[in-house]
């Protein structure tokens, strides 16, 4: 794993799981956080460098997709409200990570479901 400054406002970590970035934006109000790294533990390891880089808090995790490369580290960022696609949770139950469902990692409010969506959300019929 290794954190690249891009700017004053910006870092980017990269992780070892397969590559995956986690992008980090400073706003002078608190930290926007764009995905997290492909498990919760890289993610985890990640926070010192998010740390070296701003003391702001995080305000924000927005997940661009709910791959577990992109979501799998939600629940690192406990307080921050997490911002995903409208369907973002119908979709979990499909992707896996490390041989278990992602399913399993997002399976209570606590653990790093999103708070917001964004998106046309998709009508359900049961």
């Amino acid at each position: 794993m290794y954190a690249t400054r891009l700017s004053d406002r910006a870092l980017a970590i990269t992780g070892d799981y397969a590559e995956e970035h986690m992008t980090v934006l400073a706003t002078g109000e608190g930290l926007i956080v764009v995905d997290t790294l492909g498990t919760l533990a890289a993610t985890r390891a990640a926070l010192p460098l998010v740390e070296q880089f701003s003391r702001e808090p995080v305000r924000y995790l927005v997940n661009t997709h709910l791959d577990a490369d992109h979501a799998a580290g939600n629940a690192a960022f406990a307080g921050a409200a997490i911002l995903a696609h409208a369907n973002g949770t119908k979709h979990l139950v499909v992707a896996t990570c490390t041989g278990r469902s992602v399913e399993r990692a997002f399976a209570r409010p606590d653990r790093g479901h999103p708070d917001l969506g964004f998106g046309i959300a998709e009508k359900h019929t049961e």
